[in-house]
């Protein structure tokens, strides 16, 4: 977490920096300046985002037993979709619940958070964790 909250910060601050540069290159009509900048503002936040944002983590659900889990990497390529169709088919019905937060800082993942269903579960946590 704390990786991902540098990142976002980082390139907060850059973004910010840059900004203030490629207002004065405007100004003073330096277009290339202006042109590079703001396409590595772009490529900078394209980069940050696969990195940071919601297909480079782990989520972990599970049902009233703690024991029976059920996991969603998009990296490894165990997508939301396969993950359901294991719960359908060894749940026996049990309600499913997600063991993972809303993180509201990381602004790279504010539209998933709005658009996917995992987020429609609601939350345990993981008491497997606090032994």
């Amino acid at each position: 977490m704390i990786v991902e909250l540098t990142v976002c910060v980082g390139v907060l601050i850059t973004t910010v920096v840059v900004f203030f540069l490629a207002t004065r290159w405007w100004r003073t009509r330096q277009w290339p300046r202006l042109t590079f900048a703001l396409i590595g503002v772009v490529i900078l936040h394209g980069i940050a985002a696969k990195l940071v944002g919601p297909a480079m983590r782990g989520y972990l659900y599970r049902t009233a037993d703690p024991e029976v889990t059920f996991l969603e990497c998009p990296f490894k390529g165990v997508q939301y979709e396969s993950m359901l169709a294991h719960y359908q088919d060894t749940g026996h019905g049990a309600q499913l619940f997600r063991t993972f937060q809303k993180d509201w800082w990381n602004y790279y993942k504010w539209y998933d958070y709005a658009t996917h269903p995992r987020w429609k579960f609601p939350h345990r946590p993981d008491e497997r964790r606090k032994a």
